[in-house]
């Protein structure tokens, strides 16, 4: 069923909206959560809707970035929201986002609001979007959480573009010495072994490495196979148990050099969000749980619920973080100013700058090192590989040349 409400929000102002729910308590409870006081609470007569699922498809981030680029450029043009859904799906080339947009389009003119339109889509809609609108809706501030959404989206695009580029020549690399490796035991090596073996000459160190490597693939490539295959998936299934997870997502922040990008840049996503969603006027438990449950870190996400707990408990935010040992004393310090100043969501943003700063310097201090290390890598097995082939043939050389001048 949905429901309309009137309530006052944090600042005192009256707001209105609608809300699907199974009865008004449920929207009540809602909105105390969300830090408004109802007012009134009254059930809307609507179609039965059946729930969208989104099902196959994926919609890139450029995608959903340009989709609230465009979103914010017709809302405040004037035109009606199920107006601007429909004519960004028209304009989309991706036909799965298509269908979803025309979803939400239907599901708007049904009486739901566009955050729980957007709900039923989390594939393309993550929990914090999602919260960010419905917090836009409540307060009456659309616009401006769009335009705060549409900039955190680009800052995240360009960052992932900085990781990724900077992982491209090690992987590159590594790939080029996986097809090495395979192509000289596959292909070179045997045939290298039936030649010196008919001669009967003394191979050197190098070359009997790679032929004992190439004894255990051509003998023993099933059994190899297998037990990397069964180590791939029971750590699979490990890293997906509760506590594998949590050990897992603690030992990246830990691993030399590109753990340092990982931390800063969960700090970084976690300043910008919780700024965002503190600008928005969504209380500050609300804000600590989406932002916990959108970190993509289990022992992030369970500090920052322990930081929560705290705040609940009435600690306030900076006395939490400072214990929780998972905060650098600058955030503190920032985070514990905008406390007292009310410029809260102001702090944050400058840690978040700062973060971002830091995770682009890291970045490429971090190519800087990869790439000479990699280069002599690439050149110690280039030479291993060439003094396997070719020191058995300098041996049989040097035998006919002192066999012959004797």
């Amino acid at each position: 069923m949905v429901y309309k409400y009137v309530a006052k929000n944090w600042a005192g102002r009256t707001v209105t909206g609608t809300m699907e729910a199974s009865d008004a308590a449920l929207v009540r409870e809602h909105l105390s959560r969300l830090g408004f006081i109802p007012l009134s609470i009254k059930e809307v007569k609507t179609k039965r809707k059946v729930p969208t699922l989104s099902l196959g498809g994926k919609v890139k981030d450029v995608e959903l970035i340009n989709f609230t680029r465009q979103f914010v450029t017709l809302h405040r043009a004037g035109l009606p929201i199920p107006t601007i859904i429909r004519t960004l799906a028209e304009q989309t080339e991706n036909k799965y986002f298509k269908t979803v947009l025309e979803s939400i389009a239907k599901d708007i003119n049904e009486g739901l609001p566009l955050s729980q339109a957007m709900a039923k889509h989390p594939k393309i809609f993550s929990e914090y979007y999602v919260s960010c609108v419905e917090a836009g809706e409540a307060g009456g501030v659309l616009d401006s959480v769009f335009e705060q959404l549409l900039e955190l989206l680009d800052r995240q695009r360009r960052t992932r573009g900085e990781i990724k580029a900077a992982a491209r020549y090690p992987i590159i690399v590594m790939v080029g010495l996986v097809i090495a490796f395979v192509v000289l035991v596959g292909f070179v090596i045997p045939k290298f072994v039936q030649m010196f073996t008919a001669l009967g000459a003394e191979l050197p160190l190098p070359t009997r490495i790679l032929i004992a490597v190439n004894n255990l693939f051509q003998n023993y490539w099933f059994a190899i196979i297998v037990v990397i295959s069964g180590m791939g998936l029971l750590w699979w299934i490990w890293i997906n148990t509760k506590v594998g997870r949590l050990w897992w997502d603690k030992f990246k922040l830990r691993i030399p050099l590109i753990g340092h990008v990982i931390y800063k840049d969960l700090i970084a996503r976690f300043a910008r969000m919780f700024a965002v969603l503190d600008r928005s006027g969504l209380p500050i438990l609300r804000t600590l749980e989406i932002v916990a449950n959108t970190a993509n870190n289990k022992y992030f996400e369970r500090k920052l619920m322990e930081i929560k707990k705290a705040v609940y408990d009435g600690k306030g935010l900076s006395e939490p973080m400072r214990d929780s040992e998972l905060f650098a004393p600058l955030v503190i310090q920032m985070v514990q100013t905008g406390e007292e100043s009310g410029t809260l969501d102001d702090m944050l943003n400058k840690v978040g700058e700062h973060y971002e700063r830091e995770v682009s310097y890291t970045i490429r201090n971090l190519t800087g090192i990869i790439e000479p290390v990699l280069t002599v890598v690439l050149g110690c097995v280039i030479i291993f590989f060439f003094l396997a082939i070719f020191l058995p043939y300098l041996n049989m050389l040097q035998a006919i040349t002192a066999g012959g001048i004797r």
